[in-house]
C-alpha cells in the first residue's frame, strides 16, 4: 500500500543558532541609526569609512558661533552662552598588588592590601568586611 505524500511544500528545518549567530542576526535587522546606539563597534565595522564621514558632515554646521582669535580657545567652537571654560581633573590613583583576607575568632572579615603607585612607592591599607577596592587615590599626590 503506498504511504500518504502532500503536494505541499514542507516547512525548511530550522537548525539550531548559537548565540553569535542570533546576535549576528538581530545586529544585522537593525537600522544604522539603531544599531550606532546599540553597538558602534559593530557599526563601524559594517559601515567603515564613508559612514563616518556623513556623519562628520551632518554634525559640521558652519553658522554656529567660534570663539574669537584672541581668545586662548580662539576658532573653537562654542555654545554661544559665553566665555568657554575647560576644567581639566587629573585623579592620581593606585592600584592593588596584593591583599590578604583574614577571619576572626567571631567570624569577622578582615583585608589587609599592598598599593602600588605610578611613581614607584607603594603603601598598605586595611579594613573592615570583605571588599578590597581595586583602586584608591594617591595618597602621595
Amino acid at each position: 500500500m503506498p504511504s500518504y505524500r502532500s503536494n505541499e511544500p514542507t516547512a525548511p528545518l530550522r537548525k539550531w543558532q548559537t548565540r553569535e549567530e542570533i546576535l549576528k542576526a538581530h545586529l544585522d535587522s537593525l537600522s544604522p541609526d539603531e544599531l550606532r546606539h546599540v553597538r558602534p563597534a559593530h557599526y563601524w565595522q559594517r559601515f567603515g569609512l564613508p559612514a563616518w564621514q556623513r556623519r562628520l558632515v551632518a554634525k559640521y554646521d558652519p553658522d554656529q558661533p567660534r570663539v574669537p582669535a584672541g581668545n586662548s580657545d580662539g576658532g573653537r567652537w562654542t555654545n554661544g552662552a559665553g566665555a568657554s571654560q575647560r576644567l581639566t581633573y587629573i585623579i592620581r590613583v593606585c592600584i592593588i598588588s596584593g591583599v590578604s583576607r583574614t577571619w576572626d575568632a567571631y567570624g569577622n572579615k578582615s583585608w589587609r592590601a599592598t598599593y602600588d603607585c605610578a611613581d614607584g612607592r607603594s603603601f598598605v591599607r586595611s579594613g573592615p568586611g570583605h571588599s578590597v577596592p581595586g583602586l584608591v587615590r594617591d595618597p602621595f599626590r
